[in-house]
């Protein structure tokens, strides 16, 4: 079949009049360059991609400017090409319907291309294995939205609710005090926040020194001890990233906060006896819970979907716990923060929804939050993580002189109201204890 035929050029013209008309995202949401099968599309499409991470917007002006300074506006046709774009779009409510139908179109085109690749593929003489591996990552990258995948029947979709509302009544009849989502085991937080829900991204902000990474360790390993109370109390399904300390260090933290025993003394293999036994005691306990560390420090977001997808199917997962929004790996943007975490906070929140997990992650609060109680306009560099965030809880040290206590102020709370829970740190074994502990 001749893939020259295999494009509708019209419906490329509109996501282009949609994307100069400042529907950048909208269409960028759906399709990439290599989906445009004419050249001066992608080469449009491609400019746009650079004006909008150097000035957030893309417009008419700027896109025709940016191309006649890059001296590529007469290889598309000119000024008079680009307002034959604009009027290409009949309506603005109709550019995902073209965008759909260019991805559609291109999936087509680049599934006839990949089948010429095939009879090399199997002479190959790599493992059978990473072949197929292989070429479902690439299919699976080519795959297009489907309608039915983003559209359900409202009568589907409130007999779906009124079964988990049952579920939910039954097991308040069971157990008064089950907590809906994870809990973290500090009584307080639980109570104000009912637990970290499943679909949700959960942001714990903290200056540096405030003990964001102790606090988000202390969690995880509550929520894998106890932290699914509904029928019966049980251990939540708990993996943890760091891209700010070493396995070896996360370890001993976890060590530590299970027997009591101070971090520096087990860094050191300065036990005592009794210490000792109770180390190797906690050792033993501490290996069956259901806890998973990520091995490497470096992380890319863009891979996140497919490990998460791979640790569901093959232990279950329940809480993610990323230590460290700003170590998170993109393929874009690397030089602007403020665009990266755009990219990282849209991925966290549909890997939560699609994947129906709860995510809790830590960022980083801004130095004005440090001088007093730090509040949202203190987050760092972007507003994605305040939009982005189911709850976003802020980490700080109210006196200096008290170097135990801490507060967790619960500045956004989407299912609830906002909040103020002290919490005392050990800073022996870095450990964190509400006021009453939950368990």
């Amino acid at each position: 079949m001749d893939v020259t035929t295999l494009y509708s050029e019209s419906a490329e013209m509109a996501c282009m009049g949609a994307v100069i008309t400042g529907q950048y995202l909208t269409v960028q949401r759906i399709i990439d360059a290599t989906d445009l099968w004419l050249e001066r599309h992608r080469l449009i499409f491609a400019t746009a991609q650079n004006i909008w991470s150097q000035y957030g917007e893309v417009n008419l002006m700027l896109l025709s400017d940016t191309m006649h300074a890059n001296k590529t506006l007469d290889a598309i046709g000119g000024r008079s090409y680009l307002m034959a774009l604009v009027n290409a779009l009949d309506s603005e409510r109709h550019t995902e319907i073209y965008a759909h139908m260019v991805k559609r179109v291109a999936v087509r085109r680049k599934l006839h291309e990949y089948t010429d690749t095939l009879d090399a593929r199997l002479q190959d003489d790599a493992p059978v294995n990473d072949i197929i591996n292989e070429m479902i990552a690439d299919l699976k990258s080519m795959s297009a939205p489907d309608i039915d995948d983003h559209v359900v029947n409202f009568d589907a979709s409130l007999a779906m609710t009124f079964d988990i509302v049952e579920q939910h009544r039954e097991l308040y009849q069971q157990n008064k005090q089950y907590t809906l989502g994870i809990r973290s085991g500090l009584h307080d937080l639980d109570k104000l926040l009912d637990g970290f829900r499943y679909g949700d991204v959960n942001v714990l902000a903290g200056y540096t020194g405030a003990g964001k990474s102790a606090a988000v360790f202390t969690i995880a390993l509550n929520a894998a001890a106890r932290g699914i109370n509904r029928q019966s109390q049980h251990g939540a399904r708990v993996m943890v990233f760091s891209g700010e300390m070493t396995q070896f260090a996360m370890n001993n933290r976890i060590m530590s906060m299970s027997t009591g025993i101070p971090v520096q003394t087990i860094e050191r293999g300065a036990f005592s006896d009794e210490q000792y036994a109770k180390y190797v005691s906690g050792f033993s306990q501490v290996s069956q819970l259901p806890l998973r560390f990520k091995r490497t420090t470096r992380l890319n977001v863009d891979d996140l979907p497919s490990l998460v997808e791979q640790e569901i199917q093959r232990n279950g997962l329940d809480l993610l716990v990323l230590d460290g929004i700003l170590q998170l790996d993109t393929s874009a943007h690397a030089d602007q923060d403020w665009l990266r975490i755009n990219t990282i906070m849209e991925s966290l929140e549909s890997v939560a929804i699609d994947y129906n997990i709860s995510i809790l992650a830590t960022h980083q609060i801004g130095r004005s939050g440090a001088d007093g109680k730090p509040s949202l306009s203190d987050l760092k560099r972007s507003s994605a993580v305040e939009e982005k965030s189911a709850r976003v809880m802020l980490l700080w040290k109210p006196d200096d002189n008290v170097p135990n206590e801490r507060e967790i102020v619960v500045a956004k709370n989407r299912h609830g109201s906002p909040g103020v829970v002290p919490v005392f740190f050990n800073t022996n074994t870095t450990q964190f204890f509400s006021k009453q502990n939950s368990f």
